[in-house]
């Protein structure tokens, strides 16, 4: 027999389970039937013990034989918790073999997870994906041209799409499983409300998802951090036809929460948790949307809560926001919990402008390029960047001028250029707008204009407004945005008037940003004033 190797404090955790074993004993009474299999290692075929299995509700450690057992549950996959320093088998499309559904699963050990030991290092990056959405073949190869060679390039080791994986279109499953296996990657999948099963009841909603993608929710552990994966996306009868049409809340779940409750005994206090899903916890556009937030996210946190270092993640908004929550939205610490709302691969539902690369540039309603994440994990601690893709301006910011004597359209920018020339009056009447693309509400962004021998700083003022290049480029472009595409109240924008010029000459404006890990992006404008 072979026994995973457990830390000291794992294993005082797994031994103290016993309680949870026992209670896991008594809930199965209630059922008919229960599953059993085993954990093994490839090659040897010994049992593994310690490893967790769970029908994404009740956890089970496995004995010292590498026995598991849970109670059978309709519509339900079991799935093992692959453990640091351990991998499972993998499929040919790049996803994890990990799981058994309850319909297919065998009383016997057949019903066997495989795992090989592997080297996993502390220091990683992940490459986090929301709402590459594409509705047609067409708009799957602009994924195809843009954003996953992106990817492929980062050198991250695992990749998480939050859901909204294709818009509606589920005949395109296989075309998308095939392209992101070939990117070498280890991918995960969050469901998104396009990817439900709009013709099904609640309970069957996602029947599709999981029969390409897996369970709509599980957990993995990876280099000392433990991922968690969330379907957050609650589907609403209707009455009359019985079926979900497209109607849906946000809202964890009991299930999953109770899943989350269980893991919590076996992950070590000072460890990194990183939970994602589709739905925001909480947004900055409709804040009382159900369709927009989590409705049981407070109890969520309340199982969070005590741990120092936690991020969760989501899409679904086709915005970028960054949130952190305290007491008030039942995190009571240490500290704040970083609820990070990521970009849409698609931007605009992949339409607006064509590039030179014949793809849409679809800038996002609240004027983030198209693009995705990185985590940059380092034992217990991570940042996130934010990285463009095929956007041809600045890759952290847009720099923009207005005034009214330029009709709001005074754009000066690389992407949407319209005169770096002022004259004096103009340059008394204009304001600068940077629309920061992962800025968050501690992100500060000062000003420099320079030039003639002297030098002007300023603090530019973080703004509630939608971004005025969106306002213009989305004018100019209406017949080739999707109709529902509209600019949308921007939560990383910044104001400020630009500094005085008195003198005739050639300026140059510098927009500096830092971001809340110190991280600082610099941006410039060169400015004509003549005489």
């Amino acid at each position: 027999m072979s026994k995973l190797s457990l830390s000291a404090t794992r294993r005082e955790v797994v031994t103290g389970a016993l309680s949870a074993a026992l209670a896991t004993a008594s809930a199965s009474a209630a059922y008919a039937e229960t599953l059993n299999g085993k954990v093994i290692e490839r090659g040897t075929g010994f049992g593994l013990e310690g490893v967790l299995v769970s029908d994404g509700r009740a956890i089970v450690a496995t004995d010292s034989n590498g026995r598991w057992e849970l109670p059978r549950r309709d519509n339900a996959d079991v799935f093992v918790i692959k453990p640091t320093g351990w991998t499972t088998p993998m499929r040919e499309c790049g996803l994890p073999e990990f799981c058994l559904t309850t319909d297919n699963a065998n009383q016997s050990d057949i019903n066997e997870f495989v795992l090989t030991q592997v080297v996993e290092p502390r220091r990683f990056d992940v490459a986090l994906l929301a709402d590459t959405q594409p509705q047609t073949m067409l708009e799957l190869s602009y994924f195809r041209d843009t954003i996953l060679p992106a990817v492929i390039g980062v050198g991250a080791r695992l990749a998480i799409n939050h859901g909204d994986v294709v818009f509606d279109n589920h005949l395109l499953h296989e075309r998308y499983l095939s392209l992101v296996g070939s990117s070498g990657l280890v991918w995960h999948h969050c469901p998104g409300n396009h990817d439900m099963d709009y013709d099904q009841p609640p309970q069957k909603s996602f029947h599709t998802w999981r029969n390409s993608f897996g369970p709509c929710s599980y957990a993995f552990q990876y280099g000392g951090t433990t991922f968690i994966l969330l379907n957050n996306v609650e589907p609403v009868q209707d009455q009359a036809s019985g079926t979900c049409g497209s109607q849906y809340r946000g809202c964890v779940g009991n299930d999953q929460l109770c899943f989350v409750e269980a893991l919590n005994k076996y992950i070590p206090k000072n460890e990194l948790v990183v939970v994602s899903m589709n739905i925001p916890l909480v947004g900055w556009e409709n804040p009382n949307d159900p369709a927009s937030v989590t409705a049981d996210r407070r109890d969520l946190m309340r199982l969070l809560s005590g741990r120092p270092n936690t991020l969760s993640l989501a899409g679904h908004t086709h915005t970028t926001e960054h949130h952190y929550l305290g007491i008030a939205d039942g995190f009571s610490g240490p500290g704040e919990h970083h609820h990070h709302v990521l970009t849409a691969a698609c931007g605009s539902w992949w339409s607006g402008p064509f590039d030179a690369n014949n793809v849409p540039q679809a800038l996002s309603r609240d004027g983030t390029p198209k693009g995705f994440h990185i985590l940059s994990v380092d034992g217990s601690r991570f940042v996130t960047r934010f990285v463009a893709v095929d956007h041809t301006g600045n890759q952290n910011m847009r720099i923009t001028l207005c005034g009214a004597d330029h009709g709001g359209e005074a754009v000066v920018d690389g992407s949407v250029a319209r005169s770096g020339t002022l004259s004096l009056g103009e340059a008394a009447n204009t304001q600068i707008i940077v629309n920061v693309f992962d800025g968050g509400p501690r992100t500060t962004v000062t000003v420099r204009l320079s030039g003639k021998g002297s030098a002007h700083e300023a603090v530019l003022e973080k703004v509630s407004h939608v971004d005025p290049a969106v306002v213009a480029i989305y004018n100019r472009h209406r017949s080739e945005l999707k109709s529902w595409v509209e600019p949308a109240s921007c939560s990383h924008l910044w104001r400020g008037q630009l500094p005085k010029i008195e003198i005739p000459g050639s300026y140059v404006l510098q927009v500096q940003c830092r971001n809340e890990n110190d991280l600082v992006h610099t941006g410039h404008l060169v400015l004509d004033v003549p005489t």
